[in-house]
Formats: C-alpha cells, structure tokens, sequence
C-alpha cells in the first residue's frame, strides 16, 4: 500500500481514538498486539515521511486529564518506553551495557513524591507532562509508607495495581463483571471518593526512584526504596554477567523466571522491561519525546486459538455458588495443553451468547490463566440449569451467579470442611480433599464438628487411611483445637472474609467486648462497616452467617480453645529492631511463622541486610550465604533462633 501524508494523519487519528477509550473509559476498542503495530506502523510512516502530528502517540503519553479531578504539572517528564516484539531486539539491547530486567506490571502509572519524609503528592501520568492529582486515593493504598527515613524530597514512580486474585474477590463482593484488574485499577484510581479506592484493596508496586537517591545503580535505588518500606517491581539482575555474552536462551530463562515469581503474587503483567543499571550511564542516554533511551518492553502477546465448545460443567461451593467451567477440544498455547476455562458467571455466558458446538477463542491471559475471549458461533442455545448438579435441589440465578438453594447440600458441606481444614483455614497437615471425600463417602465426616469426633471412631477409620496416617491426622485434628480468633472466623469461610479482615474483625472483637465468648461478641457487633476494611455488603454477610449457622459456630466453639491476644502474644517486646531470616528453621513451622512470632513480640521483619538492620537470624553463622557475607562485612549481628529466644527473654 502506497501510504502519504494522508493515510498518516489518518492513523493517526485512529490511534488517538483508541487511547481515548483505553485511559479515559477503560475500554479497549483493539487488541494491545493490533495497536502496537498500528503504532510501529505510525512511527515508521513518520520517519519516511518527516511529519507528525501533534496527537500522534509518538510524541504524547498515557491520557489527558479529563475528569473533574485536579490537573497538576508534573515536576519531571513521566515518559512511556520503546517497545519490541522480539527477543533478538531484548538481547541486543542488553549486550550493550550491563542491565536488569524488570517484570512490566499491568496498571495504571503512579509518582509519588515525598518531603521531609511525608507523602506530599500522588499524580498520574497523564500525557506525561500534566497528570491529575490522586492523593486522596494514594493515601488509601493498602501498602504505600505515609512516612519514611528521608530529610530531603524523595520522588518514586510505580504503577497502582489490583492483584489478579483480588480482582476476582471484588467481582465476587460487588456482584459485579468488571472486564479485568487493570481497567478497575485504573478508575479506581481516579475516583473522587476515597473510600471506593480504599475497599478496592489497591497496591503500588514501584520501579523507579527518580529523586532523593544518591546510590549510581538503577537496582541499588531499588533495594533502599524496599527497605524504605516499598514494594518493588519483581526484578533480576543480569548486570554481573559480562556484556555481550546474551543470548535469547540465556535471557529467557530470567523471563520465565519473572513471569512465575508474578504469577505466584497474582500480579497481571504484559511484558518485560530492560533497564541499563548505571544511572548516570542511563542519563547520558537521553530521551525522545516519547520514551526514554535507556529502557526497553519486550511485550507479551495473548495468542488466541480457535476450537470448539463441547460443554459446561457446575461446580458447587461451599456458599452454594455454582461455578460455570467451559470445557473445550484440547489446544496447544505456550507450551502447554489446555481444555478448561473458568466462566466466572451465568452474565458471561449470556454475554458470548454460547451454545454446544460453538467455535470459539480461547487463550491464556497474561500468558496463565485460560479464558474465552470470542464466540465466533453465538447460537446462545445453552440453558443455565434449573438442578444443583450435586444434589439435584432447586437452583436459581441471583444476581450474576447461580445458586443452589440446599442448605444440605452435601458439596456445600464437602467444600465447607475442606476449607476448614485447609492452608488457609485451621492448616491441618494430612487431612487432604481426598482423604475428606473418602471419610464424607463413608458417612464418618457430615460436617466440620465431626472433625473433633473422629478420635472416637478411630477403629473405623483406620481401615481407610491406615493406622499411621490415622494417627497422624487425629494428632493434627487435636492440636488445632487450640487457636487465635482470626484463624478460627478464616477456616469457618465467613463469605467475602480473608486473612485481612478476619484480624480486623478479631481486634475489634477482642477490644470492644471483654466476654470470652467470641459467638456472643459476634451477635452484638451489627455494624461491621464502621471498621476501615469492611463495606456494607461484606458486613451483610458476615451477619447474616452468624444469624444463619449460630448453632454450628456454638458447637465448634465449645470444642475448641480460642487464644485472646494478651495469652497468644509473648509478654515482652522487640522494640521495632529489625531482622533479617535466612537459612533453614528449626524452633519454629517455617520462616513465615518466625517472622509473625518476630512481628507480635515488638520487631520488624526485612529481607534484606543493610546498615539499617540490627540482625541477621542464621542458625548456621559460618554459612557463606551472600546475607552472611554482608551482614559480616557491615558488622550486623547474627544470631541463632535460640539466641534470639534467650534474648528477647532478657529483654
């Protein structure tokens, strides 16, 4: 095609348009693969012609400022970054000085600026040069520092993110379909009410310090603004191995390891960043009006495969939520194969308008998670069933989801006690999902509370799981009997009540009622929603499964010994010292449950050694692990667990 000046300004305008959905109204109109290539074709159109146009999205970034929110001038260039497809393109650009790659998180851009050690201000990119004023919002992010150890100003930039597991929470909590993370990151972000940020859970995951930092190395920037109290971008370094010795292999290998680190923390992602580690290097580099010299995206692209739909599964929760999977023929992405996909909901599946036999689009969203992207059929013949597919009792659409109206419903019940004896809930080693459908299948385990009588059918029981695993299991039922409230109201699966909001609801249980009846405190406590975390909604629901299960929660209680604070916490106090674990446990679970036991006695768990830490816990002191060295080198103390133990003794 023979393009001019024309068909320039007519792409051009195109792209104009798409940004316009994509920052102002979180629609995307195109795929991010379509765009970039609309983009490159731009740029390249541009060069062989010497023209640009003033909205070209070569020389402009991100989205105007069009809400009633305030505009505001940003005190240094907020810039985008220059983008490939290929790997090749990463390789050579990383051979040429030593760098780090970075994971490029899926959100909206953040500055943050800091004086005198005080968050002042919270802007968005905008076009890179005047962004909107978000502080309000800012200060309600779940894991921003308000203060931090710095005199001078401080200038950080990120990008505010709604984790990929949250995500489907808030779709679960609100009742709603928002179309993924990102977009509801973004317009939450910019609302005028902070309270709507705030029940959004919003994280800031920073990848550059622009300002206050005196350290040469773009990842030493980093490390001190992790030890300032931020949460960093998931990084590699590759800058100690000699330059010009990449090859794709060899960095791909750092890239697998980035995407999985970010799968791990549900962080949504759509590529990897290369920086050059030397920032005065990186400076001399320059800029363009459109992104900085210094830095490269390598872009993830979703591939979506075509097949066809064979059927719809319903799976029963244990709050009777029956959730819809696609099952699929079997296709090939990333290496792996795939015939499954969540659905989400019964709007979704009206939404595609799918029928048995469709041909569909399937994919796996940032290259993970498998989902239906198109129905190119759309014979919307598929009837939402009218049966529970566990019980065959009535089940019914309620908002956007299907319910099974059996309070007896034995997979509600199955699902309920797998929770309960879960990870997540009362962490009761050994007693797996099988090993609880084969002792609900033999009518020994109806409900949670016959969890606690398993003791009394020993003789049964162990002709399915076999003397030692019998006792090992009844030994681990025992020892859960003695618990915190927050891990007790976890394992019971109150809807739309994790780990955060179980502890916030224990405090304020513990501190507003003296009784040593957490069930009647319970019943007292109407107005959940006056706590920081917790919506109304939520708070319905909390009431309502109290009002709902007040016998079964009565009964449980009396079984077990629930731990208030002044007992469960150690009577000294670290006095905020910090530390640092490395090194394998040996007085405690693991080294999540030092860190909590360090965390309830006064101190302050890092993961770094630094100048700022008071100690390092090693139980192997001569180790030539790289903490040991450094801690050594910056005459940091390291102490064994036991030592650790006397010494808060003496404390």
């Amino acid at each position: 095609m023979d393009y001019n000046i024309y068909s320039l300004k007519t792409l051009t305008d195109k792209l104009a348009e798409y940004r316009q959905a994509y920052y102002n109204d979180n629609k995307s109109l195109i795929s991010d693969k379509e765009y970039d290539e609309l983009f490159d074709l731009v740029k390249d159109l541009e060069e062989k012609l010497h023209v640009s146009f003033s909205n070209s999205p070569t020389k402009q970034v991100g989205y105007k400022a069009v809400s009633s929110l305030k505009k505001v001038k940003h005190d240094h260039p907020m810039l985008s970054l220059d983008k490939t497809k290929s790997i090749d393109e990463l390789v050579h650009f990383v051979n040429k000085a030593p760098s780090i790659l970075m994971a490029k998180m899926d959100g909206l851009t953040i500055s943050l600026t800091y004086e005198k050690g005080r968050l002042s201000k919270a802007e968005t990119r905008g076009d890179g040069e005047i962004g909107e004023d978000v502080l309000h919002n800012a200060e309600v992010f779940d894991n921003i520092p308000l203060s931090i150890p710095h005199d001078g100003n401080y200038v950080i930039d990120g990008e505010a993110i709604i984790t990929e597991d949250t995500f489907d929470a808030i779709n679960l909590k609100e009742s709603t379909a928002y179309k993924n993370a990102r977009n509801l990151a973004s317009g939450s972000v910019r609302q005028l009410d902070s309270k709507i940020a705030a029940n959004r859970h919003i994280r800031f995951i920073a990848w550059k310090v622009v300002e206050g930092s005196k350290l040469e190395w773009f990842s030493s920037r980093l490390d001190e603004a992790k030890e300032y109290g931020f949460e960093i971008v998931e990084t590699r370094d590759i800058a100690s191995v000699p330059v010009s010795s990449w090859d794709s292999h060899s960095l791909q290998f750092y890239i697998d390891e980035i995407t999985a680190a970010c799968a791990n923390k549900a962080y949504g992602i759509d590529g990897i960043v290369a920086s050059y580690d030397n920032v005065l290097y990186s400076e001399s580099l320059g800029s363009t009006q459109h992104h900085v010299n210094y830095q490269i995206a390598f872009k993830f692209y979703d591939e979506n495969h075509d097949t066809v739909l064979r059927d719809i599964e319903w799976n029963t929760s244990r709050t009777g939520q029956i959730n819809p999977v696609a099952i699929f023929d079997p296709v090939q992405i990333d290496g792996t194969t795939i015939s499954r996909a969540t659905l989400c909901n019964v709007d979704i599946i009206k939404t595609l308008q799918l029928g048995i036999g469709d041909i569909i689009s399937v994919r796996k969203a940032n290259m993970i998670i498998p989902q239906i992207v198109r129905n190119k059929t759309r014979s919307n013949t598929y009837q939402i069933p009218a049966r529970c597919p566990a019980c065959g009792g009535k089940a019914t659409v309620q908002d956007i989801f299907l319910e099974c109206l059996n309070p007896s419903c034995p997979a509600k019940q199955q699902n309920i006690i797998r929770h309960y004896a879960s990870k997540q809930g009362m962490d009761i080693a050994g007693l797996s999902t099988e090993r609880i459908d084969a002792l609900y299948s033999h009518g020994y385990l109806k409900c949670v509370k016959d969890l606690y009588c398993l003791k009394d059918m020993t003789d049964k029981i162990v002709p399915i799981l076999g003397p030692n695993l019998t006792d090992t299991i009844l030994d681990n039922i025992e020892q859960s009997k003695t618990c915190s409230l927050d891990k007790f109201l976890v394992a019971l699966g109150i809807p739309s009540v994790g780990k955060a909001t179980a502890k916030t609801m224990a405090a304020h249980i513990w501190e507003q009622h003296t009784s040593n009846d957490p069930l009647l405190a319970c019943e007292l406590i109407q107005d959940w929603e006056v706590l920081s975390d917790i919506g109304t909604l939520t708070s319905r629901k909390i009431n309502k499964y109290f009002e709902d299960n007040k016998d079964d929660v009565q009964d449980l209680l009396d079984m077990l010994h629930i731990i208030q604070p002044d007992k469960a916490n150690v009577n000294f106090s670290l006095n905020k010292k910090s530390f640092c674990i490395t090194g394998s446990v040996n007085k405690f679970k693991n080294r999540a449950e030092l860190s909590e036991w360090i965390e309830r006695c006064g101190g302050i768990v890092v993961s770094g050694v630094s100048n700022n830490t008071d100690y390092l816990v090693n139980n192997d002191a001569e180790s030539t692990s790289s903490k040991n060295k450094k801690a050594k080198k910056l005459n940091v103390p390291i102490i064994s667990e036991n030592e650790l133990i006397q010494m808060t003794k003496d404390i």
